[in-house]
């Protein structure tokens, strides 16, 4: 039975210690992606984390934590790098509890393909909540994207958005649901029926 304390043998100091670390590192590329107002469902290639002297530990404490602050940032990469150097002040540096971060912003067709499916997964959860369905229905789902090719996401898609079948084409007359509109200038049309 529980009595309301704590074990204190029970606390991993440096556990704890490293998820304060990690939070502040996450807190830091949040903001580095919203000045670049790059929003966290666009995949970037990498982060460059300067840290400053006296924080060169943090990068071997985060190893602990790589794949989940890869996964909560949306990133590919991660790179930390020692400094003694003052940061920049350049419109892309942005400063942060142990140094300053730097994201690259370069696209690659497959970083797009990826942010364009996660935006259509979006749409389509949304359609879903408007058209009713619970999270146990099925549906047949249409999908038409100008000049993407989602076909790379395709069996993500269908798992994510509930669907037996999945169509990467103009929809088909029997579609009960859609909406149409543009994500970053690229028109789309999404439809489904429920099975």
């Amino acid at each position: 039975e529980w009595n309301g304390k704590a074990d204190e043998s029970l606390i991993d100091g440096e556990l704890e210690e490293g998820m304060s670390e990690f939070l502040l590192v996450l807190q830091g590329i949040m903001a580095a992606r919203d000045k670049e107002k790059v929003n966290v469902r666009w995949p970037l290639e990498k982060a460059v984390i300067y840290l400053s002297e006296g924080h060169e530990k943090i990068a071997d404490k985060l190893q602990a934590f790589a794949s989940l602050l890869l996964k909560q940032a949306n990133l590919k990469d991660i790179q930390f790098v020692h400094t003694n150097a003052p940061f920049s002040s350049d419109e892309h540096t942005v400063p942060f509890a142990f140094g300053a971060i730097v994201l690259d912003l370069a696209v690659t067709k497959s970083l797009e393909e990826e942010g364009f499916a996660r935006e259509i997964m979006r749409r389509v959860q949304s359609l879903r909540k408007e058209a009713s369905l619970q999270r146990d229905d099925r549906i047949e789902l249409y999908i038409h994207m100008q000049e993407i090719d989602l076909s790379h996401w395709k069996e993500q898609i269908a798992e994510r958005c509930g669907a037996d079948i999945l169509h990467l084409e103009a929809l088909h007359s029997r579609v009960e649901t859609h909406t149409e509109g543009d994500i970053r200038g690229k028109k789309f049309v999404i439809g489904f029926f429920k099975r």
